[in-house]
């Protein structure tokens, strides 16, 4: 895919802000923030703005917790940022050299990373070409609570949600049997979610601040529900779980095919606790020696619709793949 100039110095200047110095508030904070000014500024979307500014608040050391999915915590740096436009955002970076930067997220309710992609895939300048690519389109479904008794509330799971994320998707793509538009996404979700075996965890770290259970599933048990939901459904699908491969996953988001993945990630409104998570894959973007997945997180309420959250590949474990016949 073709990117511009502006894509290149800005995201690798990020990069290169990671790789700084042991990071400390009074010298990465202001670097990670200067890097972000220089993407934006150089940026089509906002080239006309001569009073861009983006504010860096609460650099952070984040000492990692124990947790369910996690018996040796990690630490980590963090930084949140705000500017115009509506746009907010994080950064993560190791604490370790070299000091790289794990994940970012641009969150704005204009759709940034959309109108970026859209202008950044016009140049034919192929000598400035870092590897991006966005499907825009996934929609963003996120996490809800059911009362699976009287007495207790659990999370609809992240795997059921991500998996009636790629549903819609395909829905919306000339396979309406697989989800109706009388429909609701949250009927769509409990229907898969009924196709799987669930595991309800309870919330003892604070996840949701305590106030319903942790729902999960096996990647292998997602490919097989959704294969028997899709022929319940009159298609034709062939539906494969395997280890995470960036070289096959690339090649799935070329064809215009989001993937789900399974990672093992920090929760972003509580960085000090990391969980197995999944998510639907809908960017690729090389940085350098570093291979960032673009998500759509079913655990994000602070990102704008459909801002997809990047993450290093080292964080990912296992994919399921998703192809339909006419």
């Amino acid at each position: 895919m073709k990117a511009s100039h502006p894509v290149l110095i800005g995201l690798g200047a990020l990069l290169l802000a990671s790789c700084r110095p042991a990071p400390t508030p009074s010298n990465s904070g202001e670097s990670q923030l200067n890097s972000l000014q220089q993407f934006f500024q150089q940026s089509i979307y906002i080239s006309e703005s001569k009073d861009f500014q983006l504010k860096l608040e609460n650099t952070r050391e984040i000492k990692g917790q124990k947790g369910a999915w996690q018996d040796t915590p990690e630490n980590l740096w963090w930084a949140d940022f705000k500017g115009p436009h509506e746009i907010t955002g994080y950064l993560s970076w190791s604490t370790q050299a070299p000091y790289a930067l794990e994940e970012f997220l641009l969150s704005d309710s204009q759709g940034l990373w959309q109108k970026a992609y859209r202008s950044v895939t016009k140049t034919a300048d192929k000598t400035l070409q870092p590897n991006l690519i966005f499907l825009p389109d996934v929609p963003p479904l996120q996490q809800f609570p059911i009362q699976s008794t009287p007495s207790n509330i659990v999370a609809s799971g992240c795997v059921p949600t991500a998996g009636a994320s790629l549903i819609a998707y395909w829905s919306q793509r000339g396979y309406r049997s697989w989800c109706p538009s009388d429909l609701k996404y949250d009927a769509l979700t409990q229907r898969l979610r009924q196709r799987l075996t669930m595991s309800v965890i309870p919330d003892e770290a604070g996840y949701t601040d305590k106030t319903m259970a942790l729902a999960g599933a096996f990647p292998a048990n997602l490919a097989e529900g959704l294969k028997a939901d899709a022929t319940a459904c009159g298609l034709h699908a062939t539906i494969q779980h395997r280890p995470f491969d960036p070289k096959v996953y690339l090649s799935e988001l070329e064809a215009a095919r989001p993937v789900l993945l399974s990672c093992t990630v920090p929760v972003p409104q509580k960085p000090h606790l990391s969980w197995g998570h999944e998510v639907v894959g809908v960017g690729y973007l090389r940085l350098g020696d570093q291979i960032f997945i673009g998500v759509i997180d079913n655990f994000l309420p602070l990102a704008a619709n459909g801002s997809p959250r990047w993450i290093t590949a080292a964080h990912f474990s296992d994919m399921v793949t998703v192809q339909l016949s006419p």
